[in-house]
């Protein structure tokens, strides 16, 4: 047991030493970088707050009037389909870099293949 308990505390020297030691530039930007990332993650969650539901919206609104469209026009899937590529496509949920615009995000699906 007092093995035990002498490698223990030499770990937690070793540990609070490797710590003394380190370079407080290093420690500063690793806390700012932490509250950067925290701050673009809390940026993330409130504008998903917004944009999910208000995509699904859409996404809904479209697959429904795209239904519609092919019934009225007596199945014609190309009609619905120029209804629901745009609708029903694109991004359902922003990511970290999206928020920090590293990543283009699409609310409308691509219509056009050449983009």
């Amino acid at each position: 047991m007092r093995k035990a308990n002498r490698v223990l505390a030499a770990l937690v020297i070793m540990v609070f030493a490797l710590a003394v030691a380190m370079p407080a530039t290093v420690q500063a930007d690793d806390t700012r970088r932490a509250g950067k990332d925290a701050g673009v993650g809390v940026a993330t969650v409130a504008a998903n707050i917004v944009y999910v539901p208000a995509k699904l919206l859409y996404a809904g609104a479209g697959g429904i009037t795209g239904l519609l469209a092919y019934g009225l026009t007596l199945g014609s899937k190309e009609t619905a389909t120029q209804i629901w590529v745009p609708s029903i496509g694109g991004d359902y949920v922003l990511t970290s870099d999206m928020v920090r615009g590293h990543q283009k995000f699409h609310f409308s699906g691509i219509t056009d293949p050449d983009l």
